[in-house]
This record gives structure tokens, sequence and C-alpha cells, in this order.
């Protein structure tokens, strides 16, 4: 399809022009078009420019900016990144490269949440959920009057 290739191409060609003031809005943009196309069937060539355009806004917003206060340390991928790992238009090898950025994100974050002028994330939990039919407090070890010396 003639019309999703021009628009993969523009997002790239945009990248392309660098930490330029509507760059951030750029990538909000890219993300809600990642979002909103994640069903269609790029092609190869389509989905690696679509992954070099998340890898250059990672290296822009995260890797590039210098912790001078404002607009660099609000800004970043992170939310792009989350979200690109939710929909089936990258590849495996694609999706740990963008799992190891995650982890070097939070490991430049010190495990602190993601800041608020970050790129809006899906809230989907990665959290383990306790199991409401199982009570941790009760089971401590009682295994009633079980006792394996009795067992001779």
């Amino acid at each position: 399809d003639d019309v999703m290739e021009s628009r993969v191409r523009q997002f790239h060609e945009a990248v392309l022009l660098g930490r330029t003031p509507k760059a951030f809005k750029e990538m909000v943009h890219f993300q809600k078009f990642i979002h909103k196309n994640q069903e269609y069937d790029f092609t190869e060539r389509e989905r690696s420019k679509l992954f070099g355009v998340v890898e250059a806004y990672f290296s822009m917003f995260d890797r590039d900016s210098k912790d001078t206060g404002g607009d660099a340390n609000e800004r970043s991928s992170r939310g792009l990144i989350e979200d690109c790992l939710k929909v089936p238009v990258f590849n495996t090898k694609q999706k740990k490269t963008m799992l190891k950025w995650l982890d070097e994100l939070q490991k430049k974050e010190g495990g602190a949440p993601v800041p608020s002028g970050a790129a809006p994330s899906s809230s989907l939990s990665t959290k383990k959920k306790k199991n409401p039919y199982y009570d941790e407090d009760e089971d401590e070890g009682d295994y009633g009057d079980y006792d394996d010396d009795e067992q001779t």
C-alpha cells in the first residue's frame, strides 16, 4: 500500500532532522500511528524503518540528552518503547532490543517512575497480581500435625 509506505517514509525522514522543537510532538504522533495501525501488515522494509524511528527517538530523548534540567529530563521515549512492545508490528529481535533500552532507562532513572512529561503510555501493569483465593499469611509453614520424624 503506497499510502502506508509514504507515511512510514515521512516519520523516518522527520526523525532524521534531529532534535527540532517539534521532535517530541512528532514522537507522540508516531506513537499514535503505531497504535492505530498495529494490525496492518507492514513489509519487512517498513518494519525496519519504523524500528529505526523508535531507535532514533530513544537516542534523541534518552541516550544523547544531557542532564541540563528542564526539557531534557522531562521528555523520554519510554512511553513509545513500552507501547511498541505491546503491538505486533515489531519482530522478536527488535522487541528484545527495545527491552534492553527499557532496562537502560530503568538503570539511568534508578528505578524512578516515568517523568510526567513522558509520552503517554497505556497503563498495563506488569506486576504480578495477588491471588484473592490464596491467603499467604495463613500459609506460614504450618502443615498441621504432619511431622517427618513420625514416619518410622
